[in-house]
């Protein structure tokens, strides 16, 4: 009985040191929201020197303020924040469709440096629309 109480015990340790080293990509916080408020609190409660300097909790705090004005913006008008995700998903594929334009040719300096801007504002659109989406969600409790 005590050999498995120890047991127990040394996995419960084992656990919370694997899941107290972890670090979330911006994207998993957005998705769970939960995990960016625990990661949120853990950096609430650490040193203001060390939090700082903490790589995860420097990305949970630009997260977060990349989201608050999103969530503002959906509580004052969630009419019209939908339509701005949805008129952003449509010029996400507008600009899917030049991409694939362009990338179908042979081409010169001036396309190639055309593309490479195309592809910038490519991903800087999808993850605004992720962080509105993710607003939703938290919103919504999905």
């Amino acid at each position: 009985m005590r050999k498995l109480q120890l047991i127990q015990l040394v996995g419960i340790i084992i656990l919370a040191v694997l899941l107290s080293g972890c670090k979330y990509s911006d994207r998993y916080m957005l998705k769970h929201p939960a995990t960016l408020q625990s990661v949120l609190v853990a950096c609430n409660a650490k040193d203001p020197e060390v939090a700082s300097s903490d790589q995860q909790c420097q990305s949970a705090g630009k997260l977060y303020s990349q989201l608050v004005p999103f969530s503002r913006q959906l509580a004052k008008q969630p009419e019209a924040f939908g339509n701005t995700v949805l008129r952003d998903q449509m010029k996400l594929g507008r600009l899917q469709s030049q991409i694939d334009m362009l990338s179908d040719q042979k081409l010169t300096e001036k396309q190639s440096s055309q593309l490479s801007t195309l592809r910038n504002n490519y991903k800087a659109l999808k993850y605004q629309i992720e962080l509105k989406i993710g607003v939703i969600a938290q919103m919504e409790g999905i």
